[in-house]
């Protein structure tokens, strides 16, 4: 068995990339059990066929990869994987908890039209990132990150509304509270 505990913790873009593509060959070739320990789900598609998510010492989700990353079982397991927008059912008028990524969210001036679940609320800040913008928007439903290209024309105060994508929203289980960033330590555990 190998076990790798966060392999590419404090490595620079391009060594990360580079050992990550080696890793994975590596791996492909050795016919051994591994454990990944890992925080990044980018990471743990690349190398892993399955994926168990831990929060507070307790396995809270089990199966392939993609599944266990793009279909999050819970409010915990969905922040794990990075839906980190959660929008309670009072928000949205539907019967479960929502998720987004950032990255799913948009921000524009005007409701649009479309197949997209909309929240309105209030620009609180605009961070430049280099490849894109973040813009946290405050709203009924907690504060919303959305995460591209632009966020020209915003200012904090500024009335806007917050889109994502049907495709791009996940519903997460009723029973589930929505809250912050889980107290107890999580990991992504992802095995080959």
């Amino acid at each position: 068995m190998l076990l790798l505990d966060e392999p590419f913790a404090g490595l620079d873009a391009t060594t990360r990339t580079d050992l990550l593509a080696d890793l994975h060959a590596v791996l492909d070739g050795l016919d051994t059990a591994t454990v990944l320990v890992t925080h990044d789900r980018h990471e743990a598609r690349a190398l892993a066929p399955e994926t168990a998510l831990l929060v507070a010492g307790r396995i809270r989700q089990l199966g392939p990869t993609d599944h266990v990353l793009d279909r999050p079982a819970d409010a915990a397991c969905a922040r794990l994987v990075g839906f980190t927008n959660l929008i309670p059912p009072a928000v949205t008028g539907r019967s479960v908890l929502l998720a987004a990524r950032p990255e799913a969210c948009r921000v524009s001036a005007e409701q649009p039209s479309g197949d997209a679940l909309a929240v309105r609320g209030t620009v609180r800040r605009i961070v430049p990132l280099g490849g894109g913008t973040r813009v946290d928007v405050d709203t009924a439903a907690g504060t919303l990150a959305c995460l591209g290209p632009g966020g020209d024309g915003f200012a904090p105060g500024r009335a806007v509304v917050v889109t994502v994508p049907e495709a791009d929203v996940r519903a997460l289980a009723a029973d589930e509270p929505a809250r912050g960033v889980c107290a107890d330590p999580a990991d992504v555990v992802a095995s080959r």
